[in-house]
């Protein structure tokens, strides 16, 4: 709404009005129809395979595995295109212990790296605030996952929310990460090399949760 206020009233510049177009709408792609069978099964197999580790080799993420993990994390969808998130990586063994405790999960402080996701609440306005942020995280989160597993690195979702950190803690988190008070801390990411794989638990049958509504 902001932005066809503005070029109705011919507030933006040509190259403010170009990256608008660019953020909030993208690039026009023309459909190219479903990817081979090849790909589908590479993906399912990058599905199945991902698991929620929680024992790791002791050698520090490299910033470019970061970069990869936080471009898959990017391109998730999010309300209104709205791009909150924000991830911040520590490999310093104090702060990860810092978070176990904080926390309250030993296993945390087993990870050689771990990775804060932030959310930016001025993106939301106040009815949002409670819901949408979550499922835009939730999103981002997942797609870092999946491209933990395509690297060979392990990682665990780890909530750190209201219900789990109370306000003085979280706001102890904020002072020793220098994050802005306007940014919420949503979740940690221990993540490293695996040690220890776990088998995959069981899963419910498909025919349990799929339900088709012909009228």
């Amino acid at each position: 709404k902001l932005y066809y206020e503005a070029k109705k009233r011919s507030l933006l510049s040509h190259d403010e009005e170009k990256w608008c177009e660019r953020i909030l709408f993208g690039r026009q792609i023309e459909p190219t129809g479903m990817l081979n069978a090849r790909y589908n099964n590479e993906f399912m197999e990058i599905v199945r395979k991902r698991r929620s580790i929680r024992f790791w080799r002791d050698e520090k993420l490299r910033d470019d595995e970061f970069k990869q993990l936080v471009d898959a994390a990017r391109w998730a969808p999010s309300s209104c295109n709205r791009q909150p998130w924000h991830f911040l990586l520590t490999r310093d063994k104090n702060k990860i212990k810092l978070l176990s405790e904080i926390r309250g999960q030993k296993n945390i402080m087993n990870a050689p790296n771990c990775i804060l996701v932030l959310l930016n609440m001025q993106s939301y306005n106040i009815q949002e605030a409670s819901y949408t942020p979550y499922l835009d995280a939730g999103a981002a989160i997942q797609n870092l996952l999946l491209m933990a597993q395509v690297l060979g690195l392990g990682a665990c979702w780890v909530n750190f929310g209201p219900n789990e950190v109370d306000e003085t803690k979280m706001e102890k988190v904020k002072t020793v990460f220098g994050i802005p008070a306007h940014y919420k801390v949503v979740s940690v990411i221990p993540i490293g090399h695996p040690k220890i794989i776990p088998f995959p638990p069981g899963r419910k049958d498909i025919s349990d949760m799929l339900h088709v509504k012909v009228s």
